[in-house]
This record gives structure tokens, sequence and C-alpha cells, in this order.
């Protein structure tokens, strides 16, 4: 695998609702190695009203630095979500020489509004 996406968090697009992204941090019981090239994660602002225009929150964060068993924050600020938005994790992998387990991400959010 080289690169692949979740959703962390979504605004369905036929709804009243808009969210603020507050931080979003990961966890892990094993972290995640690679002997030969970075393990990376960015945390992507997705924008349905600019045409799904990218917006690296956090880009090319180091997986192998984080402390097992602990939150690790990836990102902290406020990003806005409009209905249609979404912030999604895109992970940059090789061939990792240890997989991670029970790898988990933690995203903060409260909801600004909602009718």
């Amino acid at each position: 695998p080289t690169l692949v996406e979740a959703c962390l968090l979504a605004v369905p697009d036929n709804v009243n609702f808009q969210i603020e992204l507050l931080s979003v941090s990961c966890t892990a019981v094993v972290v995640p190695v690679d002997a030969a090239d970075a393990t990376t994660v960015d945390i992507e602002w997705v924008d349905d009203s600019a045409a799904d225009a990218v917006t690296d929150l956090a880009a090319a964060f180091n997986l192998e630095t984080i402390t097992a068993r602990v939150t690790n924050e990836i990102w902290r600020g406020s990003q806005i979500l409009d209905p249609g938005d979404t912030a999604n994790a895109e992970f940059a992998v090789v061939t990792p020489t240890t997989a991670s387990e029970g790898f988990a991400f933690i995203v903060e959010f409260r909801i600004l509004r909602r009718s």
C-alpha cells in the first residue's frame, strides 16, 4: 500500500449543520515501524463548496514517533466544516517492518449550528 485515506469527520450535504474541528490525535497499542521508509499521515480538510479543494491541516506527521498507549496530538486548531465538507487522514506507508496494532484516531469537535 502507498496511500490510503480514511474519513475522520463528515458533514452530510443535505443538513443545516456546521461543525468546528478542534483537534485530531491518535493512539496505538503497537507503534508502526518501517525500517526503510517514513510512515506518515496528512490530516486534510476537503472543502465541498470549493470543488473539493484539499487543504492539509497537518502534513507528513511521522507516526513512528508516537508513544504507544497514550494520546498523541497530531493537529490542534479551528477548522469550520460546512455541509459536504470532510476531514480525512491520508496515510503514506510503503512496507511496514512492524504493523501497527490497536491504532485509533481521536477527533475533538463541537457542533456550531444544527437546525
